[in-house]
């Protein structure tokens, strides 16, 4: 084999390998039927990876999920949020204390190995209130293990909703003591084929 096709097949392999390395990182789209929301292009943060669109799952709404390697607590990218979401004319909400912009932390049961998660979430609406924009920012790291410098993203857009309402049943069951019940049940349900 001469010199010439040695360099030839080194640089078709580099080609290949930069293209493969670039379809990775290519956001994907599913699509569950059409975009409610075609006016709005949810933001992504640069350098983000293992994007993901989601257009009509839940029905009704448009999301983007992907992940992002900032450390705790992610001021860069919340405020890259800010700034975005007011540039389309949005407003932070917080009425219904859901997506206050406030870090939380807790055990995930969910999860197997019950990870240690903290958690971002901040809510935007539009003038009219008639579209909603949740922002989770997520850290989630095993039982005494060292916090990860990635954190997952996901935002999602639907038409405007109060969990006024969802607050209030809340309150009502844990004044009754039937909270635990309550919880066990939908977590026993959500575990099944229904």
């Amino acid at each position: 084999m001469t010199l010439k096709t040695k360099i030839s097949k080194i640089i078709l392999l580099l080609v290949c390998c930069l293209l493969l390395i670039a379809s990775c990182n290519k956001p994907k789209y599913q699509i569950y039927g059409k975009d409610p929301f075609p006016q709005i292009n949810l933001p992504v943060f640069s350098d983000a990876f293992q994007i993901y669109h989601v257009i009509n799952r839940p029905v009704g709404a448009k999301s983007v999920q992907y992940k992002i390697k900032i450390r705790w607590p992610a001021k860069q990218l919340i405020d890259f949020y800010n700034s975005e979401f007011y540039k389309m004319g949005l407003s932070k909400y917080s009425k219904d204390n859901y997506g206050g912009g406030e870090w939380g932390h807790f055990i995930d049961g969910t999860q197997k190995g019950n990870p240690e998660i903290n958690q971002y979430l901040e809510t935007w609406v539009d003038k009219n209130h008639s579209i909603r924009i949740l922002l989770s920012l997520r850290y989630n790291r095993t039982k005494n293990g060292p916090w990860p410098k990635e954190v997952s993203v996901a935002c999602q857009v639907t038409k405007f909703y109060d969990f006024t309402k969802l607050n209030e049943f809340f309150e009502r069951l844990r004044r009754s003591g039937k909270d635990q019940q309550f919880n066990t049940l939908i977590a026993r349900y959500s575990k099944s084929n229904h």
